[in-house]
């Protein structure tokens, strides 16, 4: 015989189907306790009870107002959400369901992704197909997309770069592809560079700023780290870590003036390795600017905003660490109250807070992070301190933000949550789109906050070109800075 309790309780699961399970819904009274509120959710398309979310990739390119939040899901569906407001763009579903998909790579022009051995192409504003090519390698990992080619990651240790112009002549820098003998249609495009173990991380592609080109970075399961210009197709040098490189680095671009004159020479990537070491790679000439000992596995992609670079690793906390390591000495660890070595490199570190697995996004004056219980931790950027923790439920994923201010939060069936600091109703973004903007004053906060912008450099990129670890495979030593050719492994 069924208990009368029993049978009311059963009942009252049939008519209210979310009763006693979690909401994945962060409640804005709680946010606002915390100094943030819900500018928008969403709800993904997919199939609860068999699909679910894989990868978030989040991109903004100049000139757009907003940016774009991208969803990729274990069946190959594709979703593409405004990143302020929350509405879709545009929907598609490639392949088979039951072939693996990789996260999106997104290009200027292009948003691709891999699903088993065929890459698929589409507009990145509207979603129309463009192209579709299979692989003549085992994929590893998601693309990395330029505004010409996209860039497979295979496990064999190949890049192979793929263009994405349906017809067009197959230029010098094509390594296996055909003369055009004048035929109107033409093999398409391919370049492929060896990297000598599994690539399994997405390769990052930088942007086009001013008169510098496309850059393609990424890293192999020997902990090398590669970059090769992406127009023309060029490999350039190369990054031994000695020990696994997990996820993309960030990167910070060039400095330039309405004139088109750089007060930095270039950009940099910001790398950090499975051998507890955080680099500044100069993205043009591979010189190390500096190294940072953080002392732990670093697993997931620094944040860098203005002059400060955040990077959490996988037991000791979230790093901040000073860009120009000339500024002297800013040692403070109020977070922790404990004493900190002031010798070497540590003269870089600002504060360490304990138990931040990841970095999110960050304001002028607060820091937000994911600590070891997956809940939003508040840290005030200039001294780490807690100011305080909101409470999520069913969080599967979230964005490491290296546009803006704003939060993103992802559960793996589906429901998407944008959150931000309610002083910001407008989103702050950390680099402009033209840096002679510089001196203007924001619209609203709805442009970049010099607040946010990197300084230009007051030392030469080959500052400390000493402690460049670029060396020959034989280990049979540094690279002093000097070029010669036995030094270039693409020779």
């Amino acid at each position: 015989m069924i208990r009368p309790q029993t049978f009311y309780c059963f009942l009252l699961l049939l008519l209210h189907p979310t009763l006693g399970f979690s909401d994945p819904l962060i409640h804005e009274a709680r946010a606002q306790a915390q100094g943030l509120t819900r500018s928008w959710f969403a709800q993904a398309q997919l199939n609860r009870s068999q699909d679910k979310v894989e990868s978030v990739t989040f991109d903004r390119r100049p000139g757009e107002k907003h940016g774009i939040l991208f969803l990729q899901t274990q069946q190959g569906t594709i979703q593409a959400f405004d990143s302020e407001t929350g509405a879709v763009l545009w929907v598609n579903h490639v392949g088979s369901p039951n072939h693996p998909t990789t996260p999106i790579g997104v290009g200027p022009n292009h948003a691709a992704v891999l699903n088993g051995s065929y890459l698929y192409v589409f507009d990145r504003l509207t979603g129309k197909f463009i192209l579709q090519r299979k692989m003549e390698e085992i994929p590893g990992g998601g693309p990395g997309v330029s505004k010409e080619r996209a860039f497979v990651p295979c496990l064999n240790g190949v890049l192979e770069a793929i263009s994405l112009n349906k017809k067009g002549p197959v230029n010098n820098n094509n390594a296996g592809g055909k003369e055009n003998n004048g035929s109107a249609k033409v093999e398409q495009q391919r370049w492929k560079h060896m990297s000598f173990a599994p690539i399994m991380v997405q390769p990052l592609v930088t942007p086009r700023i001013g008169d510098k080109s496309e850059y393609v970075g990424w890293s192999n399961d020997y902990g090398e780290f590669y970059v090769a210009s992406a127009f023309p197709m060029e490999a350039l040098y190369f990054l031994p870590t000695r020990d696994r490189i997990t996820a993309p680095p960030a990167y910070s671009p060039p400095k330039i003036t309405a004139n088109n004159n750089h007060l930095r020479p270039s950009g940099h990537f910001y790398l950090g390795s499975l051998n507890g070491y955080l680099y500044k790679i100069q993205e043009t000439t591979g010189n190390v600017i500096w190294r940072f000992p953080a002392g732990e596995p670093i697993l997931y992609t620094p944040l860098t905003v203005g002059d400060r670079i955040y990077v959490a690793t996988e037991h000791g906390g979230l790093y901040c660490v000073m860009d120009d390591i000339t500024g002297g000495s800013r040692l403070t660890d109020d977070a922790n109250n404990t004493n900190i070595d002031s010798t070497g490199n540590n003269d870089q570190l600002i504060w360490h807070a304990k138990d931040i697995s990841r970095v999110l996004a960050a304001t002028p004056d607060r820091v937000f992070g994911l600590d070891d219980l997956g809940n939003v931790r508040i840290l005030h950027s200039e001294t780490g301190r807690n100011l305080g923790v909101l409470q999520t439920e069913d969080v599967s994923f979230s964005v490491v933000n290296q546009v803006n201010d704003r939060i993103y939060l992802v559960t793996d069936d589906g429901v998407v949550q944008c959150l931000h600091d309610r002083r910001y109703p407008k989103p702050h973004y950390y680099f402009s789109d033209d840096s002679s903007e510089k001196g203007k004053k924001p619209d609203e906060g709805d442009q970049s906050d010099p607040d946010f912008e990197n300084r230009p450099e007051d030392v030469s990129d080959d500052q400390n070109s000493g402690d460049n670890p670029f060396e020959n495979r034989d280990d049979s030593g540094p690279n002093d800075g000097e070029e010669e050719e036995s030094d270039n492994p693409f020779e």
